[in-house]
């Protein structure tokens, strides 16, 4: 991830070789984050690789900052579900529940960059995850997706706009399940950072019941949380950071987003 965040800013414009990389010398302390000692706990790699892509990019970025997009969705709000399926609509012929285990992720914003606005709803870097298709999610599991949906405004201004993140909504239909989630940047100094003048993008955030009373802000990272029927888990992604000064937005593009809502 280091290798890929230094050709971005340095040279983009040539295939990635050997030649990349060779001049790039890595110094990770062992204990560290990076380079762990067992037996530290280092859950999925995807969260750390990320964040790491988007800091050097935010390091190098003043070299060329015509080469560097602004902060990116990196935040990988993601939940794995699990038990058994007590409907009675999916027992099996001798009465028994089936096990299941489901998992989805959620995209957010590329961040803007000189050459134009992020791209919405995507996952950055070095990811390559797409949304689970509802159908799939309602077929294997006692999960319903509710909506599926562009967060409003969630891209940071600039003369180039930060991409939009996602917001998902999943009603829970079983009478119990346990769930593991995990959240990146929830909070206004780890949302994505704008470039050359733009604007921060929306954060991340993950929710329990977020339309009730009762509903609250659920922790970045969570274990064993107990879902029953009819709760609500709303996983939200990030927006990009916009790039370059709002006020030199172009008029047509500037209406564009309002009608739209992308502002």
């Amino acid at each position: 991830m280091v290798n890929y965040a230094v050709k971005c800013i340095v040279a983009p414009e040539i295939a990635q070789n050997e030649g990349c990389n060779r001049p790039v010398k890595l110094i990770v302390p062992e204990g560290t984050v990076l380079n762990p000692k067992r037996p530290a706990a280092v859950s999925v790699r995807h969260l750390t690789q990320q964040a790491l892509a988007d800091c050097v990019l935010k390091a190098m970025a003043p070299l060329a900052p015509n080469h560097a997009a602004a902060g990116c969705h990196v935040s990988f709000p993601t939940f794995c579900a699990g038990g058994f399926d007590d409907r009675a609509q999916v027992r099996r012929d001798d009465g028994s529940e089936p096990y299941y285990v489901i998992s989805d992720i959620i995209g957010g914003g590329m961040g803007g960059h000189a050459h134009g606005d992020g791209l919405d709803a995507v996952d950055t870097h070095g990811g390559n995850c797409a949304l689970l298709s509802a159908e799939v999610m309602e077929t294997l599991s006692p999960f319903r997706v509710l909506k599926t949906e562009l967060v409003d405004g969630s891209g940071g201004a600039g003369q180039y706009r930060g991409g939009l993140g996602i917001v998902r909504d999943y009603e829970h239909l079983a009478e119990r399940s346990v769930v593991g989630a995990y959240v990146q940047q929830t909070r206004d100094d780890t949302r994505p950072w704008g470039l050359a003048g733009g604007q921060p993008g929306g954060r991340a955030g993950m929710w329990l019941n977020p339309d009730r009373p009762d509903g609250e802000q659920l922790n970045s990272k969570v274990i064993g949380q107990v879902l029953r029927k009819g709760d609500v888990l709303r996983l939200v992604g990030a927006g990009g950071g916009g790039w370059g000064d709002p006020v030199k937005r172009d008029a047509a593009l500037a209406k564009r987003d309002e009608l739209e809502r992308f502002a």
